[in-house]
């Protein structure tokens, strides 16, 4: 149980942390003071730090910088003593601020030091909300502002949190499956979704100007083997879909489990057929497809590897007249806006749960 000291986020912020650069007078006294969390710390080859953040407020205002966006884990975790140090670092890039066509970017930074000391642990989280602005053109329309009015969030602040730490006698429920075979091995397991930069992704050939780029930001999922009428499987947990977007292919929503394809190699295909695109009134005959392959060997409880994603969408004429058509693409006649197909390899770190 980890309790975070909230006041260094209700006191007065240095000047850069708000747009006009000045400090505003203090608030009314806080009413609430601390924040309260469980968490649970997996020790591998490296550590991954998971946090409950069904209850933990989604983000924190630092002054009046982008609002912190609090990460669900942090991974790759450093360990040295007794201390272990995690870094996770995620941005936001969008054009800016309208109606301006500049490029502005939202970074959030996390720094944290777990210091254990028997069953109990302290240290500190320091977390950093920036904001920047890059010209696009020479127009004025493509530069960013350069006096008032900024946007709303045109600050960067940096706010370092303490915390103590109480270790619980049991692994709360939430990082395991919903429904436990007794007697199977359970696991914890860490999928990070990096950034999509090969704008063979996007249904345009191109990279977004809108886009988030993930750093060291892993979902978290509890996995079971288990053993179904067509053979061995894996099943991810949790209640939710593992979900992920892979530039502008259609989304990818692991639910059901993988199944074993060869030893300790576990997939997934789910196909499915539209008519469209329903955005062009067309009548093509549209198909969406997605694979994940998962090699998993844990040894000594733990697995480090892969998990490799591939979504694509294929359109084929369904008839000669312009409304069965598949679209050219284009701004006269744009294609679907999952038009696109990609192939990941995404990251995994997986934990025996005690």
């Amino acid at each position: 149980m980890l309790t975070f000291d909230l006041a260094p986020l209700q006191r007065v912020q240095p000047a850069s942390c708000y747009v006009s650069g000045v400090q505003p007078p203090p608030g009314p006294p806080p009413t609430v003071t601390t924040l309260r969390m469980e968490a649970v710390l997996f020790e591998g080859t490296t550590s991954s730090l998971l946090f409950d953040t069904y209850d933990t407020p989604q983000r924190l205002q630092v002054g009046e910088a982008p609002n912190y966006f609090w990460p669900e884990a942090i991974s790759a975790g450093v360990k040295s003593g007794s201390t272990t140090s995690f870094t996770s670092t995620e941005s936001l890039r969008s054009v800016g601020p309208a109606p301006r066509t500049s490029l502005e970017t939202r970074q959030f930074s996390t720094t944290l030091s777990f210091v254990r000391s028997g069953s109990q642990a302290s240290g500190t989280i320091t977390i950093a909300s920036q904001y920047s602005c890059v010209d696009t053109g020479a127009a004025a329309s493509a530069q960013c502002p350069r006096t008032a009015p900024f946007a709303m969030d045109a600050a960067s602040c940096t706010v370092t949190l303490p915390f103590t730490a109480q270790q619980q006698a049991q692994v709360p429920l939430w990082p395991r499956p919903s429904a436990p075979l007794i007697g199977v091995p359970q696991y914890g397991v860490f999928v990070t979704l990096p950034f999509v930069d090969d704008p063979t992704c996007y249904r345009d050939r191109q990279l977004p100007t809108q886009q988030w780029r993930e750093t060291n930001q892993p979902r978290y999922r509890p996995l079971q083997p288990t053993t179904l009428a067509s053979g061995p499987a894996l099943q991810l947990g949790g209640g939710r879909n593992l979900t992920m977007r892979l530039g502008d292919a259609p989304q990818v929503a692991l639910g059901e489990p993988l199944l074993a394809t060869g030893p300790n190699v576990y997939a997934r295909t789910t196909t499915s057929t539209s008519v469209g695109p329903f955005q062009s009134s067309r009548t093509a005959n549209e198909t969406r497809s997605w694979t994940v392959t998962f090699p998993f060997t844990p040894a000594n409880g733990v697995h480090q590897g892969l998990m490799t994603v591939r979504s694509q969408y294929t359109c084929v004429d369904s008839g000669p007249q312009l409304s069965q058509r598949c679209p050219l693409g284009g701004l006269t006649d744009p294609v679907a806006p999952d038009a696109a197909t990609c192939q990941r390899a995404l990251p995994v770190e997986a934990f025996l749960l005690p």
